[in-house]
């Protein structure tokens, strides 16, 4: 089971990071998509598992590639096509 370290950085400014850890992929995706921070409108929030980061920011918008790299895409099979 992976364990999925997700952050909220404010970078230098007076502000901590905000660090929560989950096993649930879905979780951690829906953290990178809508999470805001409670102090500040400027930070980044970023995932990381298995010596991989994804970061979500004003510039960069990782959250298409985590969904690929860890949420299962069987979940959108028709199953009327199963026998």
């Amino acid at each position: 089971m992976k364990t999925f370290r997700l952050r909220i950085s404010h970078g230098l400014s007076m502000f901590p990071d905000i660090i929560k850890n989950t096993t649930d992929p879905d979780k951690a995706l829906n953290f990178l998509k809508y999470e805001t921070s409670p102090y500040s409108r400027g930070y980044s929030k970023s995932i990381e598992v298995d010596g991989k980061v994804y970061v979500k920011n004003i510039a960069i918008n990782d959250a298409k590639v985590f969904k690929e790299d860890y949420i299962c895409h069987e979940e959108s099979v028709d199953f009327s096509q199963r026998i």
